[in-house]
């Protein structure tokens, strides 16, 4: 197996690990916590979490790109890193309590102070790992998050039967990096050097701040949502939005981030070998929409059910969000690597255009819409989306001449597996109601009928997909080949 299909083997193993962590806890908190808890901590978390992609300041992602590597620019990363971290973290902890009266919500003070651990420790973690992701060494990698993960859990579900209510997410998510910065020892790479490098950092600067808020934009399309409905409306209306939109991201996530973590590696040492990286990308982006898209589709029909099976029946009007939503992630999946392409080919600046436009644009229409309901902020989601596909589009073919017509011509396949899965649930929906009070009926249907329906088309069809899977999943599961292809 060729080191980049070990790779994606273990990223996506890593990844689908993560993701099934998260929708234990997801599925716990939702029961034992209610929607105003949820939102407290969903008030606090978005805050923390656009914060947490500026904390690198782009050291991970300039490693990872760069040529040459020598010790001391792995040191001018560090040290940039715990320059910028160490001061979000203090500034987190100092001006807990301001933030906390700007929400009017006492508990947040304790909340943040809480979450600030992490930006202490986050130098020592994502520095080693950033190397571990430049070598492909995504085994290492999914041995420190999944135990970190693991534990966070766990500690949070004994600190809320103790009582400890919101607070308990605080201290499960700073338990995992604990445990994360502790694992990370072993596996430190050969090439990490621990002593940092404050000379010369302003290389890694320049670069870092324009992808660092490229990034905290991009976190702000999930969590701002949260800051300013928290700040406008009620915890209530702020914990069932951030279900609504936290199930689809969810899965979205759950299918593509293991390829993400892949892409902008495989996209610099394709730019490296002096490959054609428009390609690389188009064929990345039509397997990635062939595997999200249909997935989105059936969730967008059928979330009520879903809904209601993970989460419960005091969460169903999430379910009417995130059919909405699922439309709004499929038109940011054809673009998903846009960014990681952007970095690999040294256009950066014109990524944080495009993530400036579509912040400024996305918090204007939720603080506009906000008093007209929740499903207003949903169809901003869904404008938004369109207008990332369009930009993206432009971006790509200034830069990098990725031609539209192509890039559209590509995903024709895609269009049909599509369709055919949402017919597919449509039909299911007719025999056994979608809406039934035993949500596990039309979710048990849809799921051991559509993925067969799925790979059926995707054999008719003749995707490239499928020969993927045949090459990744050879000796494990007996599909037949198709050639030619």
């Amino acid at each position: 197996m060729s080191g980049i299909r070990k790779a994606l083997l273990h990223a996506n193993l890593m990844h689908y690990s993560l993701r099934f962590i998260g929708l234990i806890s997801t599925m716990v908190i939702s029961r034992l916590l209610t929607p105003s808890e949820v939102g407290t901590f969903a008030i606090a978390s978005a805050s923390a979490f656009m914060l947490n992609e500026f904390k690198l300041l782009g050291a991970n992602a300039w490693l990872i790109r760069e040529k040459n590597l020598s010790s001391d620019k792995i040191g001018q990363a560090l040290a940039l890193t715990i320059l910028v971290s160490w001061a979000i973290g203090l500034g987190m902890f100092g001006f807990a309590q301001k933030l906390s009266e700007y929400f009017n919500i006492g508990a947040l003070e304790q909340l943040f102070k809480i979450l600030s651990i992490g930006f202490f420790l986050a130098p020592y973690i994502s520095i080693p790992m950033a190397l571990l992701s430049r070598n492909y060494e995504y085994k290492q990698q999914m041995i420190i998050t999944v135990s970190g993960n693991i534990a966070g859990l766990f500690i949070v579900v004994i600190l809320i039967k103790n009582g400890f209510s919101y607070y308990s997410l605080a201290w499960g998510y700073s338990a995992s990096m604990i445990i994360q910065f502790m694992l990370v020892r072993f596996y430190i790479p050969e090439d990490f050097t621990p002593i940092p490098n404050f000379k010369g950092i302003s290389t890694v600067a320049r670069f870092g701040i324009i992808n660092s808020l490229s990034g905290m934009m991009m976190r702000a399309s999930t969590s701002i949502s949260d800051i300013i409905i928290g700040k406008l409306g009620t915890t209530y209306q702020v914990g069932i939005f951030s279900r609504g939109l936290g199930f689809v991201d969810f899965v979205t996530s759950t299918l593509v981030n293991g390829l993400s973590s892949v892409a902008l590696p495989y996209l610099s040492a394709e730019k490296r070998a002096g490959g054609d990286i428009g390609d690389a990308y188009i064929r990345a982006s039509t397997l990635t929409g062939a595997l999200v898209w249909p997935v989105l589709a059936v969730i967008s029909i059928a979330s009520l059910p879903a809904i209601r099976l993970f989460f419960g029946d005091q969460w169903d009007f999430a379910a009417t969000l995130s059919s909405a939503l699922a439309i709004w992630a499929m038109l940011k999946t054809p673009h998903w690597f846009a960014n990681q392409l952007l970095i690999a080919s040294g256009k950066e600046g014109m990524m944080l255009l495009k993530e400036s436009c579509l912040f400024v644009l996305l918090g204007f229409g939720i603080a506009t819409l906000h008093e007209r309901g929740l499903i207003y902020i949903a169809y901003v989601f869904i404008f938004i989306g369109f207008l990332d596909f369009t930009l993206s589009s432009i971006i790509l073919k200034i830069t990098n001449n990725i031609l539209f017509w192509k890039f559209v011509g590509s995903w024709w396949k895609n269009i049909i597996l599509t369709t055919v899965c949402s017919i597919a649930t449509l039909v299911i929906g007719t025999f056994i109601q979608l809406d039934d009070t035993q949500a596990w009926k039309p979710i048990i249907c849809i799921t051991l009928l559509v993925p067969f329906i799925w790979l059926a088309t995707l054999h008719l069809i003749k995707h490239h997909l499928y020969n993927e899977l045949f090459t990744l999943f050879n000796g494990i599961l007996p599909l037949p080949r198709r050639r030619n292809l």
